[in-house]
């Protein structure tokens, strides 16, 4: 089956293409204008898709050069049959992590001289027989243990690495063996009689040292396997990168070492080696030793963008526009033109630089994104600024710009909202929520704050927002440690409504299975909020509850108990810094954990109010 690979263009336009055939292009701008959200000419898409693969004078010269240009170059370089020279099928391969995209933006935005080759292991076993390396050592340490009591892995790697660091490359893998050979020798002490024999050959040696090395690092290992730095590029003009975080030195200096042997015996290979082959400055052919080829062009995505980020759960237009993760998973896809493993790899190192804890590890778009913000790359979609405030909202200054912060959106605010929509929602079968799920959680008197989930909250927002022609939103994490403070407001609990009574779960009687939301009894539930009293921030006047069973959403997709600062799970050690790891369901309000999620809004206010 042919691979597919896709090309974004302006205006969030999409095409897959699965060849480089006039025809095939053809094909692959009409599946796109018949099917894609936007609209957009058919003869434009064409333009547009040529223009991207670097041809110039549109699609009719494209036709022209195919012919003229790109025919004879496949002679000329003897490109035979088109397949698929890097991703490999199998998930478990070594090799799994090299990804199209990868190299595609590797090749073309690394602004450093164009490499010769890049190894992607097609058409060879080497890795695997490398794999193996590990089982050799076992053996000899199983032969070592009948002589002596010590093991070739207990022989100190600083040696070998000191080697790398003075010998030359062209008889390391000599100088390694011999090193090794002398080690076993002297250190362990072997007496060399009939009954054992050493092969006295490099490759047994270094075959010997780098699966003892390997045996412990081998998931480590693999995942040095990629198209960072040059790392599988001929020549290797860049030294290795490993990709290792929070760990100690004397880890990463261990795999540093095994990869710079792993390379070294890769550099005598001649099979897995692919060469790199530049067409125009948008497109490179990749060729094997056979005359297989492939190609990857400037901007190459491995798959679609899906526009609708929460699946099923609510419609694309349902959600607000100044929704921070969709403008990121957006601008990230279409816009951002960069080497993003690289930028991931870097991001990392930042958030671990920065005191980042493995623990309150937010996710790679999180940080890759926290990456693009600090570096000036990235900017969250600005919304403009209103004249007025809304009554239930207050003036706040957070780091010297002004806004708006409401209190607490309330069950009547909910309802409303919910009453001029009831006949659209009657026909949405991704709005689910209905009168009596709503008044399960919300069964108090109307001013109370409302207990909703993600997903129906979202709904309020975009209908609120365009009620009154403003852009609010969820406040940040940093943002509602501002307004809040860090100060434990809790109240005690009710002796009454024990907390272990409002957790249990009923059960489905034919499953076994606790049903989310759903309690033995509602009514203790639903006095929460009925014992707690408010707590008011003198600085800002805005009012919190004082409940630890009761949490705010904020726009990182997480959610704080109020009353204590905890994450929604109650962690032990939970804090500001956590909550982006923390995150509850979606689709839940948090009864099914006993606590209710309620949420308010903030926009930004122009400077003359």
């Amino acid at each position: 089956m042919t691979a597919t690979y896709y090309l974004p263009l302006n205006n969030f336009h999409i095409v897959s293409i699965r060849s480089l055939e006039p025809d095939q292009i053809k094909l692959s701008a009409k599946k796109h204008t018949t099917h894609d959200r936007e609209e957009i000419k058919f003869n434009t898409l064409l333009n547009c898709i040529a223009k991207s693969l670097g041809f110039s004078g549109g699609f009719s010269g494209y036709k022209k050069e195919y012919t003229s240009k790109l025919i004879p170059f496949f002679k000329q370089h003897n490109l035979k049959k088109k397949v698929d020279l890097i991703e490999k099928k199998d998930s478990l391969s070594a090799l799994a992590n090299l990804k199209r995209q990868d190299l595609s933006e590797r090749l073309f935005f690394h602004h450093k001289e164009l490499p010769k080759k890049v190894y992607t292991g097609y058409n060879s076993d080497f890795i695997d027989k490398f794999s193996k390396s590990q089982y050799e050592a076992r053996s000899f340490n199983n032969k070592v243990a009948k002589f002596e009591n010590k093991h070739i892995s207990k022989i100190d790697f600083h040696e070998y690495r000191g080697l790398f660091l003075s010998g030359r490359s062209d008889n390391i893998i000599h100088q390694c063996a011999d090193k090794l050979y002398q080690n076993i020798v002297n250190n362990i002490k072997i007496a060399l009689d009939d009954d054992f024999y050493f092969e006295d050959n490099s490759d047994f040696f270094s075959n010997l040292l780098l699966g003892t090395l390997y045996d412990n690092n081998i998931l480590d290992f693999y995942t040095q396997i990629t198209f960072l730095s040059d790392n599988l590029f001929y020549p290797q003009t860049e030294p290795v990168e490993i990709e290792l975080y929070n760990y100690d030195n004397d880890k990463k200096i261990k795999l540093e070492f095994i990869f710079k042997f792993f390379r070294t015996l890769l550099n005598k290979q001649t099979e897995g080696w692919i060469e790199i082959i530049p067409f125009n400055d948008n497109l490179i052919f990749l060729k094997s030793d056979n005359g297989d080829y492939d190609f990857i062009f400037k901007n190459q995505r491995d798959s679609l963008f899906n526009h609708q980020i929460y699946g099923d759960n609510i419609k694309r237009k349902d959600v607000p526009n100044n929704l921070s993760k969709y403008h990121f998973k957006r601008w990230n896809y279409f816009c951002n033109q960069g080497f993003r493993y690289s930028d991931y790899h870097n991001a990392e190192k930042m958030y671990y630089a920065n005191g980042g804890q493995s623990r309150n590890y937010p996710g790679r778009e999180v940080i890759l994104k926290e990456y693009y913000t600090s570096k000036g790359i990235y900017s969250d979609l600005k919304s403009s600024p209103s004249d007025y405030i809304i009554p239930s909202f207050k003036k706040v200054l957070i780091n010297d710009e002004y806004y708006a912060v409401s209190e607490l959106v309330t069950i009547k605010d909910f309802v409303h909202f919910f009453e001029e929509n009831k006949t659209r929602f009657e026909d949405d079968s991704n709005f689910k929520l209905t009168y009596s799920d709503f008044f399960e959680a919300n069964a108090q008197e109307e001013d109370f704050p409302v207990c909703v989930n993600w997903f129906n909250m979202m709904h309020y927002i975009s209908w609120f927002n365009q009620k009154h022609d403003i852009s609010s939103r969820l406040l940040t994490i940093n943002e509602f440690s501002i307004v809040r403070g860090d100060n434990d407001i809790s109240i005690a609990f009710d002796k009454d409504i024990a907390p272990h009574e409002i957790m249990l779960l009923t059960e489905d009687a034919t499953k076994g299975m606790p049903h989310r939301d759903s309690y033995h009894n509602e009514h203790k539930y639903n006095s929460i909020l009925i014992n707690d009293k408010k707590w008011i921030n003198p600085q800002y006047k805005l009012s919190f509850m004082r409940s630890n069973y009761f949490a705010e959403w904020l726009a990182e997709e997480t959610c704080v108990r109020t009353g204590s600062i905890k994450d929604f799970y109650y962690s032990y050690n939970s804090s500001y810094e956590s909550l982006k790891r923390s995150t509850p369901p979606l689709d839940s309000n948090g009864m099914y954990k006993g606590v209710k999620i309620g949420f308010r809004l903030i926009y930004k206010l122009s400077c003359n109010i």
